[in-house]
């Protein structure tokens, strides 16, 4: 592990897909639409060792809120740390060895496409994954907190982004 003044950037652990899994059974309890995202769901990736998991919603008007509340009464808190780049939602976090952070959205909307792509993406493009980690470890050396560092690989994400849902939108199954 290396430490970047706040912003601890690890190699991939091959247990993250297994914990994931466990909180995400936790979270369908709540809510049925529960997926792992973020780079702990992309073998091989460097990542913040924190399991990001995506819930989504139906109507995120009528439900969020509702679902927000269940969530907190299995050990969530609001989140201090917005690191949100441009999403619309609401972002939980549970502290444990790693925490957990999990964002409510609704389901099949912008935000979830989105973090779907992504993920499918970099797990099926090794170079871009590759160049993603080089990015990753850039914005961390020095960054003083989490949202520094995601602003500072905002351009990243934003090309990658706009890859992966082009990429997703002709590879549906993929």
């Amino acid at each position: 592990m290396s430490e970047h003044s706040g912003v601890a950037i690890v190699g991939w652990n091959s247990q993250w897909p297994a914990l994931a899994r466990a909180e995400a059974a936790r979270l369908t309890a709540v809510a049925p639409a529960v997926e792992h995202i973020g780079s702990t769901a992309i073998p091989g990736l460097v990542a913040v060792p924190v399991l990001d998991l995506i819930v989504g919603v139906d109507n995120a008007d009528a439900y969020a809120e509702a679902v927000s509340a269940a969530v907190e009464k299995l050990g969530y808190r609001p989140a201090d740390e917005t690191e949100t780049i441009g999403w619309v939602g609401i972002h939980l976090r549970r502290d444990g060895n790693p925490p957990v952070d999990v964002w409510i959205v609704e389901a099949r909307g912008h935000e979830w496409k989105g973090a779907i792509a992504f993920r499918d993406y970099l797990r099926t493009h090794a170079d871009e994954a590759s160049s993603y980690a080089r990015a990753k470890r850039r914005a961390a050396d020095g960054a003083p907190t989490r949202d520094v560092y995601a602003e500072r690989k905002r351009a990243t994400m934003e090309t990658l982004d706009a890859r992966a849902r082009r990429w997703k939108a002709q590879h549906p199954k993929s």
